[in-house]
């Protein structure tokens, strides 16, 4: 690869990037374009990305609430009803409010076009489920329904495009 070539590609990989970090908060649509652009414009690059840009390519964030919203905001652009649950705490205080999901329920109930359900359990990259919550997750499966652990924005919308 020449010089130029070379210059060329890492000054479009740096845009790439910087599309990336600004478009966090704001078109989901955007965010995966740019991070498809980065990934191609990074398989030319010498370098591969640091820890911190791989988890931002790859959707993987450390503030689990950051990331549910992000996931939200994706499912209702593409004509879900989805929100987030408010399930059941251990403590005593948060358990006697009404209207809260048991404990262990999915993060996310996604109610998609043709009549779809799905549950999503959202996670970081090092986050684990909790054992009621996969006790929950079984017998939501047992039902018949679809429950999956998702850790990044795509991992949501592959298990969308999944159920059809």
């Amino acid at each position: 690869m020449s010089k130029g070539l070379l210059e060329k590609t890492l000054s479009e990989a740096e845009r790439a990037w910087a599309d990336l970090l600004g478009v966090f908060n704001s078109d989901v649509a955007r965010a995966e374009a740019a991070w498809l652009r980065s990934r191609q414009l990074l398989a030319l690059s010498p370098q591969p990305p640091s820890q911190a840009g791989r988890a931002i390519l790859e959707g993987t964030y450390d503030d689990e609430t950051d990331l549910e919203n992000q996931i939200l905001k994706a499912l209702l652009e593409r004509g879900c009803l989805a929100y987030h649950s408010a399930a059941e705490s251990k403590s005593r205080n948060r358990r006697a409010l009404a209207g809260r999901a048991p404990v262990g329920w999915p993060d996310i109930t996604c109610l998609a076009p043709g009549g779809r359900i799905v549950f999503l359990e959202v996670k970081t990259r090092v986050g684990v489920t909790s054992e009621a919550q996969r006790n929950m997750h079984g017998r939501l499966e047992r039902l018949g329904h679809k429950v999956r652990v998702v850790r990044s924005v795509v991992d949501a919308l592959k298990v969308l495009e999944a159920t059809v």
